[in-house]
């Protein structure tokens, strides 16, 4: 794990930076079908094909019943696998178990283990990424958000139900069930099987259980946040991951609108899956397709449709509100020179 700090003087150009930029774009935007935040024609890509290298390590059983009494979490690790998908055992053994032994507060605030149970409930976008804009600017887009100043922002990125949110437009599909791997903390006693389901999935040698500390939930204001660890019952494949991919997606969305703050927040979607492993309920390989599942979205010439998605009206959505909320919220107040970005894990 890794810290991303940037100093004082940054955060005090970013929020100058878009004070600028959003009175430059503060003119009148001619409405068109830009304007209205839509995939259109934007070919999602195909996440199994994107990922396919994984079938050189594991070759999964043909899902037809998607239940752990049927063809869940059933295969074979190749002889080709026996490296790879080792390594990834032994380091999120290594990732979890040392999260769930440190007494840290990575943030000041609360451990990592503790920041990963907060983001296993991750539909509250909000919340995740108002600690990536850092103290100032986040309780400017907070109070955007709740005074309804960033309608276009909240679709994009913060919303729960927008048909157009980037959360939504790629996902993991087919992907967890045509690549059917077993996650890391099956073990006898909480699931009823180990990692080889019974038998039914052969190992090639590798270890049926891993040890893996399942992290405790936390408990704000009475709202309990954390992983029910349920994957086996739903049941839930363990490649690519599933938070990452969403993660990844209003990380880099955000970062479109907003790449004076680009390094803070991707690094933040960084770490939301990395916060997977942490839980034990994901292997670092599946974090990396989750990575990679998001930066899919088109060809090289042109990297992502959503790009398409923003136009000047919802950058300067984004901005403006930042702008009249320097002079309109008891946050202005604040030295923004003194402003200490939260330490990044």
């Amino acid at each position: 794990m890794h810290k991303t700090m940037r100093k004082s003087a940054v955060l005090k150009g970013a929020v100058a930076g878009i004070a600028s930029i959003a009175m430059l774009m503060s003119v009148s935007v001619t409405a068109n079908a830009a304007d209205t935040p839509s995939y259109g024609s934007a070919v999602k890509p195909n996440i199994t094909l994107l990922l396919g290298e994984y079938y050189n390590w594991w070759t999964p059983k043909k899902v037809v019943n998607n239940t752990p009494q049927g063809d869940a979490f059933r295969g074979k690790v190749t002889d080709a696998g026996k490296s790879v998908l080792g390594q990834n055992d032994k380091t999120v053994v290594a990732i979890n178990n040392k999260a769930a032994a440190d007494t840290t507060k990575v943030d000041g605030t609360y451990t990592q283990a503790e920041r990963a149970a907060l983001d296993a409930s991750d539909g509250d976008a909000l919340r995740i990424y108002k600690d990536a804009f850092g103290p100032i600017i986040g309780q400017y887009v907070a109070e955007g958000v709740a005074q309804g100043e960033l309608p276009k922002t909240s679709d994009l990125v913060f919303s729960k139900s927008s048909k157009d949110s980037f959360a939504g437009f790629v996902g993991t599909g087919s992907a967890k069930k045509d690549f059917n791997y077993p996650r890391p903390y099956f073990n006898k006693e909480n699931e009823g099987v180990d990692r080889t389901i019974g038998g039914d999935t052969d190992l090639n040698g590798l270890s049926p259980t891993l040890d893996i500390k399942r992290i405790p939930m936390i408990n704000i204001d009475g709202q309990e946040y954390g992983e029910d660890y349920t994957d086996y019952q739903e049941p839930s494949q363990s490649f690519p991951s599933g938070h990452t991919t969403k993660t990844y997606n209003r990380g880099l969305g955000l970062a479109t609108l907003l790449p004076e703050l680009g390094p803070e927040l991707v690094a933040r979607a960084a770490e939301g899956g990395n916060n997977r492993v942490v839980l034990g309920v994901h292997y670092p390989m599946d974090v990396i397709g989750g990575r990679i599942s998001p930066r899919g979205r088109g060809p090289p010439a042109h990297p992502s449709p959503l790009c398409g998605l923003m136009p000047r009206s919802a950058r300067t959505c984004c901005c403006r509100p930042m702008t009249n909320l320097r002079t309109t919220s008891p946050h202005a107040a604040r030295p923004t020179a003194t402003a200490t970005p939260s330490p990044r894990v």
